[in-house]
């Protein structure tokens, strides 16, 4: 699969969007997919911790178990699907801009699946993707400083 990036400006510092997009439970409130996010492995975030995400296709529930593979504050996250039906990485990488931060969001496939359909489910991850970045932002902006 040809890798998706796409970014976003949030106009909130770095270290809020860090922390709030460094844990993935925090995607329940703003990915339309997951409609269950859990930290599954004790301690702080970082390389290492895992997190089910629970989707529903078709009335059924599909987990998926992403590790953090790459934790670097104010930076970069980066993850890998370690069971689930899509073999995905993605990375989450964070910028200073002028009144907000810039974040990057980078998904890539890791098989031969993903290579077989790779145009086709990039362009709904993209677009899956834009579609979530208004809430997202709603979600962030609308914290106060």
């Amino acid at each position: 699969m040809r890798p998706v990036e796409l970014s976003v400006v949030i106009n909130r510092p770095i270290e809020a969007c860090f922390a709030y997009l460094s844990d993935l439970g925090n995607d329940l409130a703003w990915r339309r997919e997951w409609i269950e996010a859990e930290k599954t492995t004790a301690g702080p975030h970082g390389v290492g911790a895992r997190y089910r995400l629970t989707g529903a296709l078709l009335g059924r529930r599909i987990a998926t178990v992403y590790e953090t593979i790459a934790y670097e504050p104010t930076r970069l996250a980066a993850w890998k699907a370690v069971s689930g039906p899509l073999p995905l990485s993605f990375t989450r990488t964070f910028e200073s801009v002028e009144g907000g931060t810039r974040v990057t969001m980078r998904y890539e496939g890791d098989s031969g699946l993903l290579r077989l359909g790779g145009p086709f489910v990039a362009a709904i991850g993209r677009r899956q993707l834009e579609g979530d970045f208004p809430k997202l932002k709603q979600a962030m902006e609308s914290v106060a400083s």
